[in-house]
């Protein structure tokens, strides 16, 4: 077996190690096969002095300085001994190394591939160097791809980059959701928006995006940085790099935005604090202003899916392109709940469902939609389901709302505050959730510290949905209105008047340009959400509309108080067809890969497919 110490004592020559594995590899250096490798587990280390500084080393990845072979120990002859000088190796790479050096076997875990593709890339071991590469490239994901990336350029792995910009191309608005986009490096953060490709709802997620990584000024204990050298270690110089990169043609394209989306962006902290982003904002909208009718700047366009700000409602879900069908029939029904599902949605290829039986149930499209997880943490039935970055929230009677984490599925914490029923959730532009609840208070939670930060009486009667537009949060309630907030002030901005009944849903158009709202008067309104104005009604023929989604550009799909799922035509407002499978009234509707997943009172789940 290999023995791997690592102290600060003189340093030799690392051509010694490169000669040991040749050695190995040629047989001059005999190992011991497993089968002896197996009886000698209880050989242990001896304890010596460099125990402590391997420990405080173990956490930390860098550079592989100056490996030495030595002796074997005199009273363990099998042992082959590797010092690493002047040190901070992550302990756990070089160890999955050894293994893979003396079995063959590489660990699969990725920051342990990432760390042995480290070690691997120094010491010139293109066997496991190669296994790393084919290894990450089958295994990018959201969470991983900036790591992957950071490697694959500080190595010049161009396929193993190449790969991971395809990816983040498709997926930069989720991507940059992860807590390692603060830590990126401005070379790599250039070399990011600088591609036309990257597939983006508006150049103002792309500023968005940025200012968040200036404004982070991410630091360690010790208040040194931990990002790239020209980003420095102060916010000051983070801004400093932000206000250059507006200048430099192709990053931040200013002139791509429209005049809502320069609005939005003046109003972020960092511009703020920055008067030459301010300036560069005002500038460019004057520059609107003075130009004449044909004379508007030459643009650089990416590859932009909308016109308008990203919807929050569609976090997650924003950059998965799906095909629109004809829907015509029930593929798969599921069962499991014992009461009636109130709560869906969807979270990669899963869909979650919330039912009166106090249950949330896990449901794999990839498996055949087995029922993998079932979650218990409230006390009465789940009527809210929203999924933000890494966390579902659910929210129930039992007056919380409980946070999970995605993936394991552990629950996280209960947030506390409200006194009623908690009906109603929503995630904001600018991070924030607001809950609605039974006695018509609006509460804003902090998504990054879910603390409370505001309570407000938005209604005299129950809160029963909410939607996110822009900048605006859209509430819905039984005293029949719907009212509109500024979620940079929570300012009240206008009361929509047009239902006569309880208005149970809302949902807005993926270019947020309509807001959709569904009553037990049996009206779907369309609003225009710049002006406020009712543009479209429609009748369903006194049927309660109990749920809406958006499906694609131009369907909107509702759930009705009789048990049938019914999808319309946007513009104009006409039916284009009915779903009549559930026996009883449809709480819950959601789009998924293309499908329309509902859930109703009838103990059922559903996925509508062509």
């Amino acid at each position: 077996m290999f023995y791997l110490v690592s102290h600060n004592s003189a340093v030799a020559s690392s051509q010694r190690l490169k000669q040991l594995l040749t050695d190995i590899k040629k047989g001059v250096i005999k190992q011991k096969p497993a089968a002896e490798h197996s009886k000698n587990k209880k050989v242990k280390k001896e304890p010596n002095s460099t125990d402590t500084k391997v420990k405080q080393e173990a956490n930390t990845i860098a550079a592989i300085y100056d490996p030495v072979l030595l002796p074997p120990y005199p009273d363990k002859p099998g042992i082959v001994r590797l010092e690493f000088h002047d040190t901070c190796v992550d302990v756990e790479s070089m160890n999955a190394l050894r293994t893979y050096m003396y079995m063959g076997i590489l660990a699969v875990s990725m920051d342990t591939v990432l760390g042995l593709l480290d070690a691997s890339n120094y010491l010139d071991i293109k066997g496991s160097k190669k296994l790393c590469v084919d290894h990450l490239k089958g295994h990018v994901d959201i969470k991983n791809v900036l790591k992957v990336l950071t490697a694959a350029h500080n190595y010049s792995i161009n396929r193993l980059k190449q790969t991971a910009l395809e990816f983040i191309d498709q997926e930069f608005e989720n991507v940059v959701l992860e807590p390692y986009w603060l830590e990126l490096d401005v070379e790599i953060l250039k070399m990011l928006i600088s591609r036309d490709t990257l597939c983006v709802r508006a150049e103002a997620s792309i500023f968005i995006a940025v200012s968040n990584w200036a404004q982070a000024g991410m630091t360690t204990d010790s208040g040194k940085s931990v990002s790239g050298s020209e980003a420095g270690d102060s916010q000051s110089e983070r801004i400093k790099v932000f206000e250059n990169m507006i200048s430099e043609p192709g990053l931040i394209r200013l002139s791509n935005m429209s005049r809502e989306e320069l609005i939005q962006v003046s109003q972020t902290q960092v511009v703020s604090n920055s008067g030459e982003l301010r300036r560069a904002l005002y500038d460019e909208a004057m520059s609107r202003v003075n130009q004449t009718e044909g004379q508007s700047k030459p643009k650089r366009l990416r590859n932009y899916t909308a016109n308008h700000l990203s919807n929050p409602e569609f976090a997650g879900n924003s950059m998965r392109r799906y095909p629109i069908y004809d829907l015509k029939k029930c593929e798969a029904t599921l069962h499991g709940h014992s009461r009636a599902v109130c709560a869906i949605t969807v979270c990669g290829n899963d869909v979650l469902s919330g039912s009166g039986d106090g249950t949330i149930r896990v449901w794999s499209s990839t498996n055949n939609w087995e029922c993998y997880k079932v979650l218990k943490g409230h006390s009465n039935s789940i009527v809210a389901l929203k999924v933000y970055q890494d966390k579902l929230l659910s929210a129930s009677p039992d007056k919380t709302i409980c946070v999970w984490e995605v993936g394991t599925w552990k629950h996280d914490r209960v947030l506390t505050g409200h006194r009623s029923a908690v009906c109603a959730l929503s995630i904001c532009y600018n991070d924030k959730l607001c809950s609605g609840s039974d006695d018509g208070q609006l509460k804003v939670w902090n998504c990054r510290t879910w603390a409370l930060e505001r309570t407000i009486q938005a209604h005299s009667h129950v809160i029963w949905s909410l939607a996110s537009c822009r900048e605006f949060i859209i509430s819905g309630s039984s005293d029949t209105t719907i009212r509109v907030w500024d979620s940079n002030n929570w300012r009240f901005i206008v009361t929509l008047d047009q239902h006569r009944d309880e208005v149970q849903a809302l949902a807005v158009s993926e270019d947020t340009t309509e807001l959709y709202s569904g009553s037990d008067d049996g009206m779907i309104c369309v609003w225009n959400t710049y002006t406020w104005e009712c543009v479209r009604t429609l009748d369903s023929n006194k049927r309660a509309i109990l749920s809406l989604c958006v499906y694609g550009p131009n369907k909107i799909v509702s759930g009705l108080g009789n048990g049938v799922v019914k999808v319309w035509n946007s513009n104009p407002l006409t039916s284009d067809g009915a779903l009549t499978e559930h026996t009883s009234c449809v709480m819950a509707v959601a789009v998924f890969n293309g499908k329309v997943v509902s859930a109703s009172y009838d103990k059922t789940v559903k996925v509508w497919g062509p």
